[in-house]
């Protein structure tokens, strides 16, 4: 199958911007409400964060397959 290992990345950095979602759409929620305990959206915010930069560098890591598509 052409491509597999870039493939196999790919999902691995579709689950990463699946997670980043997630925690996104749960601090968007928890905010919409009266009381939302502070140190809880702290804590999601910086998943946020964290999630962002583990995606960026799965990306990287995926395009650096050896079978990436254009290499």
């Amino acid at each position: 199958m052409p491509h597999e290992e870039y493939l196999r990345r790919n999902l691995v950095h579709a689950g990463a911007c699946g997670v980043r979602a997630g925690i996104g759409n749960a601090v968007d929620r928890l905010k919409a409400t009266k009381h939302p305990p502070k140190w809880l959206v702290a804590q999601l915010e910086g998943m946020v964060e964290r999630a962002d930069r583990a995606k960026t560098e799965l990306a990287q890591w995926r395009n650096s397959a050896p079978d990436a598509p254009g290499r």
